[in-house]
């Protein structure tokens, strides 16, 4: 954050929290629950993508305004959470509830990285 200019870190940390959950949603459309239960059995492997779709026009009526790069932003946040995902499910045969808080995490990390190289 320190790396972000003063009057851009508001719109950072409001833009990395939206595209995170979307990417959320997208891996919980995507893959497969790891286990036969568990508090991440309630979404993942439930997501489709009407679901998808209706976050994706929610975070990016918030997004657009707020950013002057928002391509660059959503797909370096995509691809950096929903690789996370990518690499669990080949490792596990799934997703559980701590990738999708890893996915989420990344997917701040990443967005907040275009933010301070791009401002």
């Amino acid at each position: 954050l320190a790396a972000i200019s003063q009057q851009g870190r508001i719109a950072a940390v409001v833009c990395s929290a939206v595209i995170a959950r979307w990417v959320a949603v997208m891996a919980c459309a995507v893959f497969s629950y790891a286990r036969q239960d568990g508090l991440g059995a309630a979404f993942i492997g439930h997501g489709n993508w009407r679901h998808v779709s209706a976050t994706a026009v929610l975070s990016a009526a918030i997004v657009f305004p707020l950013t002057s790069h928002p391509a660059a932003l959503l797909l370096v946040t995509a691809a950096a959470g929903l690789g996370i995902a990518f690499i669990a499910n080949r490792s596990f045969r799934g997703i559980t509830g701590d990738v999708l808080g890893a996915v989420i995490e990344i997917s701040e990390t990443a967005a907040l990285l275009v933010f301070s190289i791009r401002p």
